[in-house]
């Protein structure tokens, strides 16, 4: 009986090869067809996980986001990798929201919880 070792070892590292590769090429496909629907007015998502919509998206390597009304930010093309129809903030549930933009001061009760280990005076 001959010995196969070498064979299957060889076979699994083509195989796991062959893997890694056909994974970034579906990767890279994705995000080809990402980069192929930007167009304005559609709400995107960078890689960094900034949401924005989308305002100026040409044949330019650089796009331009709406982060918050009236304020726009330059990103590259490739720094967008995901896109969407609506506003994706409308999706998330209204309690979970924390608005930051607005001046309104918190009128609840101004004790320390048992986190907090500072001393009062």
């Amino acid at each position: 009986m001959e010995d196969y070792t070498g064979l299957v070892f060889l076979a699994l590292t083509l195989l796991l090869i062959w893997m890694i590769f056909t994974r970034t090429r579906r990767q890279q496909r994705a995000m080809a067809a990402v980069q192929a629907s930007i167009h304005p007015g559609l709400w995107a998502m960078t890689t960094s996980g900034l949401y924005g919509k989308l305002i100026e998206a040409g044949d330019e390597p650089t796009v331009i986001l709406e982060i918050a009304p009236g304020v726009h930010t330059r990103w590259a093309r490739q720094a967008i990798a995901e896109v969407f129809d609506t506003d994706p903030a409308l999706s998330v549930p209204e309690a979970s929201v924390v608005d930051l933009t607005s001046d309104a001061v918190d009128t609840g009760d101004a004790t320390p919880d048992d986190r907090d280990d500072r001393k009062l005076t």
